[in-house]
């Protein structure tokens, strides 16, 4: 995959770069850096199964200390409610990766 490729090209090339992924998209950073995603286990025994629900999500305190958070220059509470689907997870995080929420 395209994507997959540039990544890792990119991570190389940019090494002091920070990533941000969500859903899909840490799957994908996953994926392409040396982690690993998998089925849910509940999806390997039916190939329709996804989760879909409501849940807090609790932050890292690692996390509201990026530029990123920081210059939204607002409160941010400690959880916040998320809507999830999904059938898949990530196993592995790779190597220098840290999952902040």
């Amino acid at each position: 995959m395209k994507t997959r490729e540039w990544l890792r090209e990119f991570h190389a090339k940019y090494t002091k770069t920070k990533f941000l992924g969500i859903c899909y998209g840490e799957q994908l950073i996953c994926e392409a850096l040396g982690g690993k995603t998998d089925m849910l286990q509940k999806r390997k025994e039916d190939p329709k199964f996804f989760v879909a629900k409501v849940e807090d999500i609790e932050f890292s305190p690692e996390f509201f200390e990026h530029p990123f958070v920081k210059k939204l220059n607002m409160e941010i509470p400690p959880k916040v409610k998320m809507i999830q689907v999904h059938g898949d997870e990530v196993v592995t995080v790779p190597e220098g990766f840290k999952v902040l929420g």
